[in-house]
């Protein structure tokens, strides 16, 4: 497995590839709901990537930025789906790593991400992944 290549989803083709993805995360979302409500949150501190190894797209993850005087600045990890086909070959700890170094080359304190997506065995992958679960949140410490 290679580096991963996060590429923001800004075009129509990268919208429509990366709907069934999305939808595996929400089965109820709507294509055009999707795009709604992605370009409506893309205006403001929220950032679709699909995810390539080589030129084949094996996930995406959603990320936002903020800081604050008790967190410090952080990043937010909204989403991230595996590709179906791509499922059980390590890439969503691959992704996670990626995301870690996104936010220390960012200069980032931690990454923040919750259990209230339907993703079924996603709080053992988070704690795994080296997530420490706060209330309904798991946090990933970003060394410098």
């Amino acid at each position: 497995m290679s580096d991963l290549n996060f590429i923001p989803v800004e075009t129509e083709a990268q919208k429509q590839t990366a709907f069934p993805l999305m939808q595996g995360i929400y089965s109820d979302l709507d294509y055009a709901t999707f795009v709604t409500r992605l370009d409506r949150a893309q205006k403001i501190i929220y950032k679709l990537h699909l995810i390539y190894d080589a030129s084949e797209v094996v996930g995406l993850a959603a990320l936002s930025r903020f800081g604050n005087m008790l967190a410090g600045d952080v990043m937010y990890l909204e989403e991230m789906a595996v590709a179906p086909d791509k499922r059980g070959q390590g890439y969503g700890k691959k992704i996670i790593e990626s995301v870690k170094q996104i936010a220390r080359n960012e200069g980032r304190v931690a990454i923040y991400t919750d259990d209230s997506t339907p993703m079924g065995e996603r709080e053992e992958f988070l704690i795994k992944s080296g997530g420490r679960k706060i209330s309904n949140f798991y946090e990933f410490k970003v060394a410098a």
